[in-house]
């Protein structure tokens, strides 16, 4: 049997080494295509494109190996981006492995909702039923440091002072956070081939007031959606959807901000407009990849945008979604894979108004699937 344990992935440039332990009479399939095994237990690609998902399958007598990775790079400006990830799956045990994220003395694991426990390392190996969904969750934060981040010092006193005014003790204001979600479906599930993809991300404020954290300001109050994490809501800051049609290189963007309201000390209406979805747009499209870019204003008072970058990638039934947000307001993100249900691929809640904009800590997150 292949040694799960040994399996090692190295990224050489725009190339890929795989290499192995276990027995020798090994079949290896890249994307499901046979590939010449010249060394036993090495073999390395040609050139791949970049952040395109890639799935090895290593066959012997006993055991089937599924590892699933992609190509990154060391120049891009989402985190998850830059930093390779590799999940291998053989029967009921998977191994998860990621790029040491810097300055992270732990890294917390949650198998399905429930926390697991923590490992200093980046890589976690544990047990699943091979026939049922999985989902593995990755969190970490990172404490702001001059390191990390600049103006570090400001930004700590910041958060500190942000939490005594609104008189709790939220410290994820102080840190960085970064999300990384295996999705694991049962290998024996079969999928049916379709004709169009959708990606829905939304921004919303959950309470259905909101104070301006700036006490000289006349608009003393915006109205917020009053509401919890749905992709259906109509109530949201912002929409963007992104189809996807097989065989296109193009994909179909819809964006769209609602109105924005502010009231008075009285509560009584004060202004009302619509934000601009000019700064919404894709870049780098092609059929397997593009990058969502959104920037969008309050349009009554002078404040930081709401910012957040997003790339996906996929092929056939694999998908690598990489983004990173400020935190604030609430983030969700979710895909419709042709059947009009929308599975949940990202979430993260709002920590106040008074985070949104930069260099405050932001959120990186990475979603990556099996099949």
């Amino acid at each position: 049997m292949i040694d799960i344990n040994h399996i090692q992935i190295k990224q050489s440039g725009e190339t890929v080494c795989l290499t192995w332990k276990g027995t020798s009479n090994v079949r290896l399939f890249l994307n499901g295509i046979p590939c010449f095994i010249q060394n036993s237990n090495t073999y390395q690609t040609d050139v791949l494109p970049l952040y395109e998902p890639l799935s090895f399958e290593l066959i012997d007598s006993d055991s089937k190996t599924r590892i699933v990775t992609a190509l990154v790079s060391s120049t891009d400006d989402l985190f998850w981006n830059r930093k390779v990830t590799v999940l291998i799956q053989q029967n009921h045990v998977v191994r998860l492995l990621w790029g040491e994220i810097p300055e992270v003395s732990h890294y917390s694991i949650f198998q399905d909702g429930h926390r697991l426990g923590q490992t200093t390392t980046p890589e976690w190996k544990g047990t699943i039923d091979p026939e049922q969904f999985t989902r593995f969750e990755i969190r970490v934060l990172r404490p702001i440091s001059r390191k990390s981040m600049p103006f570090a010092r400001i930004i700590k006193t910041f958060a500190r002072v942000t939490n005594q005014i609104k008189q709790e003790q939220d410290r994820e204001r102080e840190f960085e956070q970064f999300v990384l979600y295996f999705s694991l479906y049962p290998l024996s599930a079969s999928h049916t081939k379709v004709s169009s993809y959708r990606l829905r991300v939304l921004t919303f404020i959950a309470p259905p007031i909101l104070m301006n954290p700036n006490p000289f300001s006349p608009h003393r109050y915006f109205e917020g959606d009053a509401r919890q994490y749905s992709p259906f809501s109509k109530e949201y800051r912002t929409f963007t959807e992104v189809l996807t049609c097989n065989g296109e290189t193009t994909h179909q963007l819809s964006k769209q901000a609602n109105p924005t309201r502010s009231f008075d000390a009285c509560h009584q209406l004060y202004r009302e407009d619509v934000a601009s979805t000019q700064q919404v747009y894709l870049s780098h499209q092609s059929p397997t990849r593009y990058t969502l870019h959104h920037s969008v204003g309050n349009p009554l008072v002078v404040s930081p945008n709401i910012d957040y970058e997003i790339t996906v990638t996929h092929r056939s039934n694999l998908w690598r979604i990489a983004g990173t947000h400020l935190q604030s307001p609430h983030h969700e993100v979710y895909l419709d894979e042709g059947d009009d249900c929308f599975e949940t691929i990202h979430q993260a809640h709002d920590l106040g108004l008074s985070f949104l904009g930069d260099p405050l800590p932001s959120c990186h997150w990475l979603h990556v699937t099996n099949q």
